[in-house]
């Protein structure tokens, strides 16, 4: 019961080609339903993700109906036994990733900016650090942390090296190659060694070329990886049961990653990091380094340790991101009076008060407010409400 003996084979219907295009070849978005259909008398097993799909035989063969997930990735069809792979892309409307991390990169930024006209005092530990942990700086691991796996894959499978050589003297059963170079140091301190016109040196002076990961790069990603685990062992400890267990998750793939071979013998990077040629030009050196400089840019400010937001949570960053565009204007408008009220102190820290059912509210210099998330009991005074779209 082989299906594409006939010939035959399954296509999908393209509402935007208005057209029926093959399995393999037609573009899917997760979360939407697709009709099917296939050219052949013969009665078959279609499978999606191992599961079976019904069908109903029709005049010219079989058609039916199957619905992508509500995520994106590889995605596995099967027909009698025949494997038909494509991929599932993320629904149009949806936030991607990179998205969402340009909305918190300008929420941060707009946020940074406030705190420096707010007149505050920001406390900071004496490295430098204002605290090691942060829910911004968070969200930007979880979000991003698998594109570093992937990144990591691939230095890890092309390192980068360079060959050290060296003179060496070595018995002259040890040498392997004679050179010019090396006829040249055995005219010269041959009889030192016994080297008779009949008779060769005991020992000989050779050129050793050593193949090396100890480069700066590598030293610096050594560093990074340290720097990492210390920060996930610091989010372990947090009294938040979902972030202690990924964090412990991810915990572990960077101490595998530590005990890669290239590293076994790298050095741990001292001193001021700078940008080589190799993290500017490299495509995934380059990639590495910039993941690092992101991931510390949220050490001056955070949202509340109990904001959490995830990519699924995007309207409550929408909300947030809408809020602070408007403040951004106001800024630039020179109408705000106090910035203090979108900060909060705990524990000595500032944390950028945008949290749910906690009013946060910058005074403007016409006797006016502007509210986040205003809190709507039975007495509050009338308001009329704005809409963002």
């Amino acid at each position: 019961m082989d299906l594409l003996s006939s010939g035959a084979s399954i296509t999908v219907w393209d509402e935007d080609l208005q057209s029926w295009i093959p399995l393999e070849d037609v573009y899917l978005e997760e979360a939407k339903s697709y009709r099917w259909r296939c050219l052949t008398d013969e009665p078959f097993q279609f499978q999606m993700k191992q599961i079976p799909l019904p069908m109903t035989k029709v005049a010219k063969g079989w058609e039916g109906f199957f619905e992508t997930p509500f995520q994106s990735g590889a995605i596995t069809f099967k027909a009698n036994g025949k494997t038909i792979e494509n991929h599932v892309y993320t629904d149009s409307r949806k936030l991607t990733e990179q998205q969402f991390k340009i909305l918190l990169d300008e929420i941060f930024q707009e946020a940074t900016i406030c705190f420096a006209r707010s007149g505050l005092e920001l406390s900071v530990l004496s490295s430098g650090y204002k605290r090691e942990y942060s829910i911004l700086q968070w969200n930007y691991i979880e979000s991003s942390i698998y594109q570093l796996r992937n990144v990591f894959r691939q230095i890890e499978a092309h390192p980068q090296r360079f060959l050290r050589k060296e003179e060496i003297v070595q018995k002259r059963e040890s040498v392997k190659h004679i050179t010019p170079r090396t006829i040249a140091w055995m005219e010269r301190f041959g009889e030192t060694f016994g080297a008779a016109p009949d008779k060769l040196p005991s020992h000989i002076q050779s050129s050793k070329v050593e193949e090396t990961f100890d480069v700066y790069e590598n030293r610096v990603l050594l560093l990074n990886l340290n720097d990492l685990q210390h920060l996930l062992i610091t989010y372990c400890l947090i009294d938040d049961a979902e972030i202690q267990m990924k964090a412990k998750h991810y915990l572990n793939w960077v101490t595998q990653w530590k005990k890669a071979a290239f590293l076994k013998d790298v050095q741990l990077h001292n001193g001021m990091i700078t940008i080589s040629q190799v993290f500017r030009k490299h495509p995934y050196y380059r990639l590495w380094y910039q993941w690092f400089q992101s991931l510390f840019q949220f050490k001056h400010l955070s949202f509340d340790v109990q904001q959490k937001l995830g990519v699924k949570d995007t309207f409550s960053l929408y909300e947030m991101w809408c809020f602070i565009q408007i403040i951004k204007v106001l800024r630039e408008l020179d109408l705000i009076e106090d910035y203090s009220g979108l900060f909060t102190k705990k524990d000595e820290f500032f944390f950028l008060s945008l949290t749910e059912n906690k009013e946060s509210i910058v005074k403007l210099k016409d006797g006016g407010k502007l509210v986040y998330q205003r809190i709507i009991q039975w007495n509050t005074s009338p308001f009329i409400p704005i809409l963002i779209e």
